[in-house]
Parts: structure tokens; sequence; C-alpha cells
């Protein structure tokens, strides 16, 4: 561990020095962990990432590693899959995500001591990233431009370390693909009220999932997932909201 963390703090040194950024650390206090079923604990290993229940069909041999997984729609997915790795003992590098809520990390069990924020890496961006590659276990990639010579050197890198490298953008390399896209939302009534869950459908060639996030944090396990029947009740205002384009910010956090 005092290896990871000096290779660790060398990354951000690089990165500020590479990007001439000055990096921000999630400032979250003890990070409130997923649901109790859904809690890992352990160091690293070179295997896969364990999942909760909810998540097997989508991955059923658990976050794949060494291999770039492509997000499409809202991040919040990458955001709850880096939880679950923290809850396993992995550091979280998250690179050019914009409007992240704080509540969201907290909410995912990411805590402050494992996790660096770069808001903006446009400046020598294949380079802030491959240095985050050589000293975190997932790299979060979101509104950053690459070229294909920089994909591949990138993708060596991540399949080099066995990392966990989501990228929010167009990718032209091979690698898996993951879908995040709102489902439905609860606690809106005839226009009005406080929204107190967000249902999430998540989808890959492996399969479909839906979590479910609230304020008391992310519900994983297979006794929360969404039920159609509660859905198929509510209102066509609410529905029209849970589908609204202009639902931008929920919880603290983006949809």
């Amino acid at each position: 561990m005092d290896n990871r963390l000096a290779i660790a703090r060398q990354t951000l040194v690089e990165a500020e020095q590479r990007a001439g950024l000055r990096l921000v650390r999630a400032q979250v206090s003890a990070a409130k962990n997923l649901d109790a079923g859904a809690v890992f604990h352990g160091e690293v290993t070179d295997d896969n990432y364990s999942v909760p229940p909810a998540l097997t069909p989508i991955f059923p041999h658990g976050i794949p590693r060494a291999l770039p997984l492509i997000m499409h729609g809202s991040v919040v997915a990458a955001i709850l899959l880096a939880g679950i790795a923290v809850q396993q003992g992995a550091w979280v590098a998250i690179i050019g995500v914009r409007n992240i809520g704080w509540s969201v990390l907290q909410a995912s069990g990411i805590s402050a001591e494992r996790c660096v924020y770069i808001p903006e890496a446009s400046r020598q961006a294949a380079q802030v990233i491959a240095a985050a590659i050589e000293g975190f276990d997932v790299v979060i990639v979101g509104e950053v431009e690459l070229d294909r010579r920089a994909q591949r050197v990138i993708e060596r890198r991540v399949r080099n370390r066995n990392t966990v490298f989501i990228f929010n953008g167009r990718w032209f390399g091979p690698g898996e693909h993951l879908e995040c896209a709102l489902h439905s939302v609860s606690g809106i009534s005839q226009g009005g009220g406080h929204i107190r869950q967000i249902n999430y459908a998540l989808h890959t060639r492996a399969g479909e999932a839906i979590v479910q996030l609230g304020q008391d944090g992310w519900k994983t396990d297979t006794a929360h997932l969404v039920d159609p029947v509660m859905y198929a009740d509510a209102s066509e205002e609410n529905r029209q909201v849970a589908h609204s384009p202009e639902l931008r910010t929920v919880l603290g956090h983006e949809r």
C-alpha cells in the first residue's frame, strides 16, 4: 500500500506539471456505503472487481479490467462502478468530467482519500490520462478529445496496467460498451414535490439492469429493482418529467 500511495502522489505531481492544472480532491466526508448487500472489502487483486446482484446481468464476470469501457449517456453509472471498486480497495482518478455533485460521490462510497478529481484536462490530455493510469486502479475520463494514436497508446497502457478505464466519448478501438439512461423518478406528483429517488437503466451486450439512487445512496440488490406497476401507476405528468431533457440536476448530480 505504501508503494501505491507513492505512485499516486507522483501521478498528481506529474499531472499538475503536464496540464498546468490545479488538482481538486473530492471534499466529501467518510463515504456512505452502497446498500448493505453491496458493500465489498479487501485489497485489489488481478481479478475483475465483484459486483452486487443487480449488476450481474450486465457484468456477469465483474467490472472489466484491461479493456476500455465506453460510456454512453449519463456518466453517473461510471461513478457507481468506481464506488464499487473503491469498496474493494481501489484508487480512482476522474478526469474531464464536469458538474459532478459531491453528494453522488459520497453516496457511491467514494472516499476523499482514494479519489482525485481533475475537472479540466484539455491541455496535454493524453499525458494526463497516461499518468493517471500508472497510479490509479480506476480511471474515468469525460469530455476529452483524443485522436486515434493517443487512444492506441492509452489502450496499451490500460491493458498493461490492468486498469478499469471508463471513457465517456468517441472511442475508435475495441472495448466494452455501457449505456446508462434515466428510467424513472419518484416523489413528483402533479408537478410538485421533491425527487426521492431516481432509477437508471443500464445496458451492455450481456444484458440489462436497473439501479436506484436515492438520498441514502444506491440500491443495487435485486430486491430494490424498479416495480413496473408502481411506475405504471404514476401520473402522466410524472412520466413526462422523468424523461424530460430539461431534468439536468437531481440529488446534486448530473442526469
